[in-house]
């Protein structure tokens, strides 16, 4: 069966717990339509070849080196897609910050009062249009206790809210490819998204988007050409 490669890059490696990638990890592990081969790298420890042969980087609130951030850029470039996750330790550096849809800032503390509430989001793209329909899934249940403030590109599209008004998920085309930048965290370090219903086919939706990924034809007519597996 087909596979969608993915390349997690993440400090603490495959563990971490619940501030680590388990819950991603989990959530990319389920599904075969297509099957997510996910692999977890060190900043430090992705090779050329592994970058070459990804569909999707996943930058797991890290901070990016600036030769990191000029890999990633080319990998954008030339049709990579490029999930960013801004947590609260996540930095980019300025020389590439063209490559990102929006400039980080600092964190936003709703540990106090009410937790923000996710809103305002964009149901005909791609990454949310599934969620259109009545019981579709109900991003409104999440809890988040943090998140960036960022300022979004001239170039940059925002395709979700939180309920005060900023950023929750920004994007920006780069090149051949696209990036999408999350302003909160993929664990429960700053939000109850990977407890939820809607957190597999959020992140799967996004992932499938930045790889451009097309549903293979079932039938051939005369004429098609069968690749070779």
């Amino acid at each position: 069966l087909e596979s969608l490669r993915v390349v997690v890059i993440d400090r603490s490696g495959a563990g971490g717990g619940t501030s680590g990638p388990f819950y991603l990890l989990r959530a990319l592990a389920i599904g075969d339509a297509p099957k997510f081969a996910a692999a977890v790298r060190a900043p430090d420890a992705l090779t050329e070849d592994e970058l070459n042969k990804a569909a999707v980087v996943l930058v797991n609130d890290i901070t990016v080196t600036p030769a990191l951030a000029s890999r990633l850029g080319r990998f954008a470039l030339r049709g990579g897609g490029l999930f960013v996750v801004a947590g609260p330790r996540a930095t980019w550096p300025g020389a590439n910050a063209d490559v990102m849809p929006a400039v980080l800032q600092g964190p936003v503390d709703r540990t106090r009062g009410d937790a923000a509430r996710l809103g305002a989001l964009e149901y005909g793209h791609p990454v949310f249009e599934a969620f259109r329909a009545a019981r579709s899934g109900d991003f409104s249940a999440v809890q988040f206790y943090g998140y960036r403030a960022v300022t979004p590109s001239k170039t940059a599209r925002v395709l979700a809210r939180f309920d005060a008004g900023a950023p929750a998920l920004v994007e920006q085309e780069v090149g051949r490819g696209r990036v999408l930048m999350w302003t909160s965290s993929v664990n429960l370090q700053w939000n109850d998204l990977p407890l939820k219903p809607v957190f597999l086919p959020f992140l799967h939706r996004s992932l499938l988007y930045l790889a451009s990924y097309a549903v293979p034809t079932p039938w051939l007519t005369v004429g098609h050409v069968l690749d070779p597996l």
